[in-house]
């Protein structure tokens, strides 16, 4: 069992126990659905592929999407928003490295990059 507590001035997360998190494979250009586990690894980058996010009306939600198949650099894989969500103020964000990924967050408006590489 994982017991973690993270803590802040105003806040308290307790995960009293084990953390699964699911997995979305994707080896084409789509829609995220709204009831997608909050990782997505993309397949197959033999051609560019295009993934569209869900709409931003789940705060709180997580989503990372990760170049499974090494081949970002050559085709890459675009990220674009869902509805009228902006992503750290853009339409969309790319992928654009070999095994890179974008973690993205939804405060319930918009979409905003936690983390990249």
């Amino acid at each position: 069992i994982i017991s973690s507590a993270i803590s802040t001035a105003d806040a308290y997360l307790i995960i009293p126990r084990p953390l699964k998190l699911g997995r979305l494979a994707l080896s084409a250009t789509g829609t995220i659905a709204k009831s997608a586990p909050p990782i997505v690894g993309v397949t197959s980058t033999a051609s560019a592929i295009t993934l569209t996010l869900p709409n931003v009306s789940q705060i709180h939600r997580w989503i990372t999407i990760k170049d499974e198949s090494g081949g970002a650099a050559t085709n890459n894989i675009t990220v674009q928003r869902g509805g009228t969500a902006l992503i750290d103020g853009a339409t969309s964000v790319a992928i654009n490295t070999n095994y890179g990924y974008v973690t993205l967050y939804s405060n319930g408006t918009n979409w905003s990059i936690v983390a990249r590489g």
